[in-house]
């Protein structure tokens, strides 16, 4: 009677964990499932930051591309510089040019934040991308991997077809921000 009692425990406990085992499979498939759908939710943030940010900022530094334009020709035009030909060839005039002061020009600064948050930008969107394909590299070799695909298998588990992230033509062209400059 005891070792009835024994050998019934030792079965019921083998079949308790192979249900959690089992079932550990599939609820580590959908913790994959989820990593991937938040690691593609990830990239598509990061394009539309990259869009909206990046167009922004074009705009910002080709205004004030603008305004120091406009700001110098009418520095030159109140100064008199190149007004005729006569002028121009004055040599004393073109002393005075060199030596008086120009507006401190910033627009090259501007261009340079510009490239680095270009930059920045670059990298985040490349660095969301690996991070998605590594998850669905992840969440396939988990589905398909011995004893998990044999467990899903039973269970009824589909499998979801995500594809990798490959940069397309659209993604990589250059989106020439700075075309009305």
């Amino acid at each position: 009677m005891k070792l009835t009692l024994i050998i019934l425990a030792a079965l019921i406990s083998l079949i308790g964990v192979s249900v959690f085992i089992v079932q550990g499979s599939r609820n580590s498939a959908i913790t994959y499932e989820e990593t991937v759908t938040t690691a593609k939710s990830d990239v598509e943030v990061q394009l539309h930051r990259r869009v909206n940010l990046l167009t922004e900022l074009a705009d910002c530094v080709a205004s004030y591309n603008r305004h120091e334009a406009e700001t110098l020709k009418q520095v030159i035009a109140q100064r008199g510089i190149g007004m005729s030909d006569k002028e121009a060839g004055d040599i004393e005039l073109q002393i005075k040019a060199v030596a008086e002061q120009y507006p401190d020009l910033k627009a090259e600064k501007n261009y340079g934040k510009f490239m680095v948050e270009l930059s920045t930008t670059e990298n985040l969107v490349a660095q969301h991308k690996k991070a998605y394909n590594a998850s669905v590299r992840a969440y396939r070799r988990h589905c398909r991997s011995f004893p998990a695909n044999i467990f899903l298998g039973w269970l009824g588990y589909e499998m979801q077809e995500f594809e990798y992230f490959h940069s397309e033509a659209d993604d990589a062209k250059p989106m020439k921000l700075f075309k009305d400059i």
